[in-house]
């Protein structure tokens, strides 16, 4: 199918290829993206932006990451990144919030031609300054989305070109991997993959057949929340436990999220004990949430109390 397409639009005459620049949306959006994060396990979590707040007298998006058991009433919202976009000079900036980063970097530059050299910090993940790309050519200057519309398209190939991403970037939905900042580090071997790109309920960028990760797709009905787990002392101290039931036996997700919605602990564990042991006592003081999630789809969450 995929082959059809591209042959499909190399043949396409010039004035077919719409050329109007696409921002990307900012209401009734959501990118599914699986990630390999720095826990070294992949993970699926779908993006949105959401709200409005000023930086340094500037405007900026909020985009949120929610995790991968959408349209449940326990769907952890955590505040991701902060996104400013220019529709004249056509560049997109972003301050990394989950990197406790408080100044913006750009991560998109649509005003470019081929053979410019571009800056792209954001996707800098370790600071490192490997953020230089050369704009290539594309070999079709558009993409079909599966709305039957057309995107312009870009290649950003890395300067650094042992290790560095080389981006496929498409107007309004982002790159081929992500579309927003989302690593702590970089690693050549295993990438974020976006997956489904929804805008206000119609699917334009993704795999096909439809996910089922796709927008918010998941029937709440299925969702049987873990009532049975049990978390102590609350409030805490030193260390805090939790204790599974003893009829379930599948991988779980654990992960403890702070009031400013980072996450400061994260395991996952196959459940061969029943207990899980958490010492808490490099956490600073306040409420946070625990978040316990199986694979096969079942959420637990509830708030504690860190007091030393």
């Amino acid at each position: 199918m995929k082959s059809f397409i591209l042959m499909f639009i190399s043949l396409l005459p010039a004035w077919a290829i719409s050329q109007q620049y696409h921002p990307f949306p900012e209401q009734n959006a959501y990118w599914t993206v699986v990630e390999f994060n720095q826990y070294y396990y992949w993970d699926t979590y779908i993006y949105t932006i959401k709200g409005d707040t000023v930086i340094d007298n500037k405007p900026y998006k909020k985009i949120w990451q929610l995790d991968d058991i959408p349209g449940s009433h326990d769907t952890l919202w955590v505040l991701h990144s902060f996104m400013r976009q220019d529709t004249i000079q056509k560049k997109v900036w972003f301050i990394r919030h989950y990197m406790n980063e408080t100044t913006e970097k750009l991560g998109y530059d649509f005003d470019v031609q081929i053979g410019d050299t571009v800056y792209l910090p954001a996707f800098d993940y370790e600071n490192s300054g490997d953020s230089g790309f050369v704009v290539i050519y594309p070999g079709n200057d558009s993409t079909l989305l599966w709305n039957g519309e057309y995107r312009k398209n870009y290649f950003f190939a890395n300067l650094n070109h042992d290790i560095g991403l080389d981006p496929y970037v498409i107007e309004g939905v982002g790159t081929q991997r992500t579309p927003f900042p989302n690593l702590f580090y970089f690693d050549p071997f295993h990438q974020s993959e976006l997956v489904c790109n929804e805008v206000n309920g119609v699917y334009l960028y993704g795999f096909s057949p439809l996910p089922d990760e796709c927008g918010f797709t998941v029937n709440i009905n299925e969702i049987m929340p873990l009532t049975t787990i049990t978390v102590k002392p609350n409030p805490c101290n030193n260390y805090v436990d939790i204790q599974f039931p003893g009829n379930i036996n599948t991988e779980m997700r654990v992960e403890i999220i702070n009031s400013f919605g980072e996450t400061v602990f994260r395991k996952k564990t196959a459940l061969l004990h029943k207990q899980l042991h958490i010492n808490t006592s490099t956490f600073k003081n306040g409420l946070y949430i625990i978040s316990i999630t199986s694979k096969n789809g079942n959420i637990f969450s509830d708030k504690i109390i860190i007091n030393h």
